[in-house]
């Protein structure tokens, strides 16, 4: 047998499961032993803006490699032969050689990891393009477009992401939040400020140079109100936050053991591809800026943070609490993502060094069955899903006579080109039932990979078969019968419009699996080959009449319990407001 661990590499369907199995088993485990490199830092903000701490496992591998070298350590214990280790990091190549070594076994390993001088120019590149955009930003804010003076101090802050295509109508529109606003009076309004950050992170399409100037002229001339770091903060807190990596020097990790392992290579890794992270600078900025706001006479009543537990919301969440205390500080989580995304239950730890929210809010009641697993400290309770209004409206569905397939591609391009992949192999499946089938693909509009898969389209002729779309999934959701896709937030939104889903498992490591283990299996298929998928297809193609009929109000009436309806009294009620006067 070969493990091949390199990137876009592929498993064996059992190790795939296996390792799937492994994520579930160890979790918990695995978030106590992170938080257990938390016990001598609880009081150092750089560590908790750091990505060592968070967990966050789409931002690092650090989880995903664990549960690698626990599969090599399980196949060992089994009995298995393996002959041949594929791996792209020396950092795991050292671990599962001390793994093969405890069980007095010999093993190839075959590594394929960067030259040395990409890995240092990489990050340091990034470092010092952050560096530039940040002072350039502070200089046009301060320059070209300063700031008006605020008059109103007391104020409640919601958090929220500036994009490329936040001012595409003219006006900006917020993704996160939705339109809120309309539940509140002309008053109540005039005491809302988003705090915006403006994206540059190599995460997303980002805000370039030329772009930036725009961006904060439409922000300066917008009817919404915003409060923009570059007003309040000053050249001494940009210079204390662009030290961090240097300071962070003093947490190189040490040896950590688990389970008999020395896992501190797999933290080593975390620590060097992390040293220069845009994300930790920006949390250390965040933190400044709740100092800030306190100096300015500002009294915050209330903090709502997009809350994805990422080195930015911890810098705020911290700040916040410390220059704030009395502020109510609450985590909006509006999004349904898998259990493997560990950073979104807070540890013990993180409650204690108060770098998380007071409460934090989900949007569903079906989805407080997580609470077991948050310590004490943080209160978990539900909100409207102000992101997804429309699931709860009466709209009819368009009628179509032609049974249609909707294939919403991840943001992330490992994921995204699985699904391809599958399509690709499947092609002949599709072409054979052109007349039975209808399908439309659409690309994450905040992926890097769109002339990829534009390219992949094209070569593969899918783009005959494929009708691409960029319409909204609200519009699209109206037209279609079945959704294939991946990770996606899309699937558990797909469900709550009585529509199908089909996950496409990750052949290459762990599968993110987003829709809740309380939603019966009878409405999904996760399915780890393309024949899987097409009898996946057939299944649900085949339900006709009064079963379909039975199969979707069923599905309609999951909606209740993980998107709550966003109405008068549930906005009201999360914002702090009492029922308005009449």
């Amino acid at each position: 047998m070969d493990l091949d661990f390199r990137k876009n590499a592929k498993l064996s369907v059992e190790n795939c499961i296996l390792i799937d199995e492994i994520a579930d088993r160890y979790r918990q485990s695995f978030s106590s032993f992170i938080d257990g490199l938390s016990q001598d830092n609880i009081t150092k903000i750089d560590w908790w803006i750091s990505a060592l701490p968070g967990k966050n496992t789409y931002a690092t591998d650090l989880f995903e490699n664990f549960c690698r070298i626990i599969l090599v350590e399980e196949l060992l214990r089994k009995g298995k032969v393996i002959e041949h280790v594929f791996v792209d990091s020396f950092f795991l190549e050292k671990i599962i050689k001390e793994v093969f070594k405890n069980y007095n076994k010999k093993i190839a390993i075959i590594t394929s990891s960067k030259p040395l001088i990409k890995a240092i120019y990489y990050p340091l590149r990034r470092y010092f393009r952050f560096l530039f955009l940040a002072i350039f930003r502070f200089l046009v804010c301060r320059i070209f477009y300063p700031a008006k003076i605020c008059k109103i101090k007391k104020v409640i802050l919601i958090d929220t992401f500036i994009l490329k295509d936040s001012f595409s109508s003219g006006e900006f529109k917020d993704r996160y939040y939705g339109e809120f606003e309309k539940y509140l009076s002309e008053s109540e309004k005039k005491t809302f400020f988003f705090i915006p950050t403006i994206l540059t992170s190599s995460l997303v399409p980002s805000i370039s140079v030329e772009e930036t100037l725009e961006t904060i002229k439409k922000l300066r001339l917008s009817s919404k109100q915003f409060l923009l770091d570059e007003d309040f903060l000053k050249l001494e807190d940009y210079f204390y936050s662009f030290l961090f990596p240097f300071r962070f020097f003093r947490f190189f990790p040490k040896k950590f053991i688990f389970g008999g392992i020395d896992f501190s290579p797999l933290l080593k890794k975390v620590w060097w591809e992390n040293l220069f992270s845009d994300n930790s600078i920006v949390g250390l900025l965040k933190y400044s800026f709740a100092r800030k706001l306190k100096e300015s006479g500002f009294e915050v009543t209330a903090v709502i943070d997009w809350h994805e537990n990422q080195s930015l919301d911890r810098g705020l969440d911290a700040g916040f609490r410390k220059f704030f205390p009395s502020a109510k500080v609450i985590g909006y989580q509006g999004y349904i993502i898998s259990r493997y995304f560990l950073g979104q239950i807070p540890s013990e730890m993180e409650v204690k060094a108060k770098v998380v929210p007071k409460s934090i809010s989900v949007i569903g009641k079906h989805l407080l069955e997580r609470k077991k697993d948050f310590p004490r400290g943080v209160e978990l309770v539900v909100s409207p899903a102000l992101r997804f209004p429309y699931i709860h409206e009466k709209v009819c569905k368009n009628a179509h006579e032609t049974f249609t397939i909707f294939v919403p591609l991840s943001y992330q391009e490992r994921s995204a080109f699985t699904v391809l992949d599958y399509l690709f192999i499947a092609k002949d499946f599709f072409t054979s039932r052109n007349k039975d089938l209808k399908l439309i693909i659409k690309a994450h509009p905040y992926g890097f990979y769109g002339n990829k898969f534009i390219s992949f389209m094209e070569l593969t002729g899918l783009n005959q078969i494929f009708l691409v779309t960029k319409d909204p999934v609200s519009e699209i959701f109206r037209n279609v019968d079945l959704v294939i896709a991946d990770e996606s937030n899309v699937c558990c939104e797909a469900l709550a419009n009585s529509l199908p889903v089909i996950i496409v498992g990750n052949s290459t490591g762990l599968t993110f699996n987003p829709i809740p283990s309380s939603i019966p299996g009878k409405f999904w298929k996760l399915v780890r080959s393309p024949d899987e998928m097409i009898n996946s297809i057939n299944f649900f193609y085949s339900l006709l009449g009064q079963e379909k009929q039975v199969f979707e109000e069923e599905l309609s009436r999951l909606k209740n319990g993980f998107y709550e309806p966003v109405s008068q009294q549930n906005v009201r009620k999360f914002f702090g407001f009492g029922n308005p006067v009449s």
